[in-house]
């Protein structure tokens, strides 16, 4: 896959991209619009000396993450709806006030996640690991479904 580290992808237009396999610490995609874009496979989570992928407020209708490394990524305020995150390593990623609505976070590794204000209307969590997850102030928590996760340790941190 592509290498776009340290690339800005800022209010771009990406609609149906795919980043198949790309590497992409550092890179930013703040308010850029995704809806259909495929991350399977991709590495835009943290490494040793860079950051981890902005996403903030981005626009990710429908998005894969299939297979994915985003971990410590920051979606806070992005659209996730629908989006798809099946074996997705995704531990101490921001979802802070972000639209998860019908996401499955299918056999995901979310632990250490900030759902703080994420709304989670007809999300299923389904043999995710979900340890250590902040889930306080989290929207329509009730409407969730955990099948089969590890919430060991989540809570409702201040």
């Amino acid at each position: 896959g592509a290498n776009v580290t340290n690339t800005r992808f800022i209010k771009s237009n990406l609609n149906n991209a795919s980043f198949y396999g790309a590497t992409g610490p550092n890179a930013n995609f703040q308010n850029a619009e995704l809806r259909n874009a495929s991350f399977y496979g991709a590495t835009f989570g943290r490494r040793s000396k860079s950051r981890a992928a902005n996403f903030q407020s981005a626009n990710l209708i429908r998005a894969d993450f299939y297979g994915a490394n985003i971990n410590r990524v920051n979606f806070r305020n992005a659209n996730l709806h629908r989006a798809r995150f099946h074996g997705t390593d995704a531990h101490n990623v921001n979802f802070e006030n972000t639209n998860l609505q019908d996401i499955t976070f299918y056999g995901a590794n979310i632990s250490g996640a900030n759902f703080r204000g994420a709304n989670l209307r007809g999300v299923t969590f389904h043999g995710a690991d979900m340890t250590r997850a902040n889930l306080c102030g989290a929207v329509n928590i009730r409407e969730a479904r955990f099948i089969g996760s590890d919430l060991r340790g989540a809570s409702c941190r201040p």
